[in-house]
């Protein structure tokens, strides 16, 4: 998929992969699904998905300045 902006395709990620949490959460019978359990499990969710998306964003980013400080330096 094309993605016009880096935050639609950071949206779109977390949609799919939040859908995908619930559905193997539920089959899994790893939580309960009550309304408490589903805002807890969410907030969790969203915060760890935050932190490792932010902190592979950050690792890709340093790469590419690092290659094109090589690329410039020839």
């Amino acid at each position: 998929i094309d993605f016009r902006s880096y935050r639609a395709y950071f949206i779109v990620e977390l949609i799919l992969t939040y859908a995908l949490m619930l559905a193997a959460g539920y089959w899994g019978h790893w939580f309960s699904f009550t309304i408490g359990n589903i805002l807890i499990i969410s907030a969790m969710y969203l915060i760890i998905y935050c932190c490792i998306h932010g902190y592979f964003y950050k690792m890709r980013r340093y790469e590419a300045d690092e290659i094109n400080a090589l690329l410039n330096n020839q």
